[in-house]
């Protein structure tokens, strides 16, 4: 019964790494790098698996062949992770891995005769593998630029591939400790049924793991995509609307103002008219750009829609604002744009406002900068103009 429920066991969690291999397959397809060579991985580990279990009174004469399995397996799937970290992936690994240590068990097993040595050598050939895959894992996650989410899971399946590693380390070590012909009944060798019963348990977690982690790196790129435009990098209007609803909450507690920059290339259409829309775009990025270059690093930049920009300024007044609009204004003037043959300046006008005066709702903070913006224009362009400096408007206290 004891033997039952333990090949059951090993059974269950291998067809469920199984299935979630299915599902890296399947998000192969959406994009992401990597998926496909751990499902590759896991099917090669899955069939050493089954071929234990299938095979389980005789094991000791395809202990070679499980070897092999199991080893391009991990190979391949560390081959994923370097993918999916984005780095140089080597085709000929996993077969350099296999032939490597296959060649080390006929020396192990012909000159020094030794089954311990040779289940040591291939315990630590594996071993060196899930340290490998830790190693990157690790060295990925800690990179600022991945989302919390994604970095915690790779976190956690770094884990769990260094205790696969802990396990395997265990068996070599045993095996150096054990007595009699240990290859010749695998199975009665209490170290290796161990090894195979929380071996696949954690097989079946490290699939899950990087099932999440390509999870959790998906909905990051859609949420990129939803809140930020793809020509400048910047937030898009959705991002913008999400952020002002932030730094609006937090002012309001804390008192801490709040200006809004509305700008506005001059004569955009002209440009696209005149030079087209490659250099029109080009103008948008250097634009982005150079008010970057002027501003806080827990300032607020957009693109609007269009030739329009919104920033905000937490915890700023409007004439800090008005400092700032005058500081961009000058920075554009003066830039130019080389494309070709074609050297082009442009200017930009800007709308500024506070919460103080329209409060601290989005619409009414964009709703004053656009009717200041519209007065830069009105008065010439490539100037700013304050939205506490039009006359005849009902202002609202914050």
């Amino acid at each position: 019964m004891l033997g039952l429920d333990f090949k059951t066991m090993v059974v269950m969690a291998t067809l469920l790494t199984f299935c979630m291999s299915g599902l890296l397959i399947f998000m192969r397809f959406h994009g992401i790098r990597g998926p496909e060579y751990w499902a590759a991985g896991n099917l090669s580990i899955s069939f050493a698996m089954m071929f234990v279990m299938f095979h389980y009174d005789d094991i000791q004469h395809w202990v070679s062949l499980i070897l092999s399995l199991m080893v391009f397996g991990q190979s391949v799937r560390l081959l994923g992770i370097r993918r999916y970290t984005g780095q140089k992936v080597r085709y000929y690994f996993p077969f350099v891995m296999v032939c490597g240590l296959l060649l080390l068990d006929v020396f192990t097993l012909g000159f020094f005769r030794s089954q311990p040595l040779t289940v040591f050598v291939n315990s630590m050939g594996v071993v060196f593998l899930h340290v490998a895959s830790a190693g990157l894992l690790y060295q990925f996650s800690i990179k600022p630029a991945r989302a919390p989410a994604e970095r915690i899971t790779c976190q956690i399946t770094a884990v769990i591939f260094f205790t696969m590693a802990v396990l395997m380390a265990y068996r070599g070590i045993s095996a150096l400790f054990a007595d009699g012909p240990i290859l010749d009944h695998p199975m009665g060798w209490q170290p290796n049924v161990l090894t195979l019963l929380v071996g696949s348990m954690l097989q079946m977690l490290v699939t899950f793991g990087l099932v999440m982690m390509v999870s959790f790196r998906k909905s990051s790129e859609l949420e990129q995509y939803a809140h930020y435009d793809a020509l400048t990098g910047i937030l898009n209007r959705r991002g913008l609307e999400e952020a002002a609803r932030r730094l609006a909450s937090f002012g309001r507690r804390n008192d801490s103002g709040l200006v809004m920059l509305l700008l506005d290339i001059d004569l955009f259409k002209h440009i696209n008219d005149r030079w087209g829309h490659p250099v029109g775009d080009e103008v948008l990025r250097q634009l982005t750009r150079q008010i970057k270059t002027q501003t806080r690093e827990e300032d607020v930049l957009a693109r609007y829609g269009g030739e329009e920009f919104c920033l905000l300024l937490p915890g700023s007044t409007e004439q800090e604002g008005i400092q700032c609009a005058e500081r961009i204004r000058q920075s554009v003037e003066s830039l130019r744009i080389v494309q070709g043959p074609v050297t082009l300046q442009f200017t930009v006008s800007v709308g500024i406002t506070c919460a103080r005066l329209a409060g601290y709702d989005f619409r009414s903070l964009l709703a004053s900068a656009d009717a200041a913006l519209y007065a830069a224009k009105k008065a010439g362009r490539n100037q700013g103009v304050a939205y506490s400096s039009l006359s005849g408007l009902n202002l609202q206290a914050a």
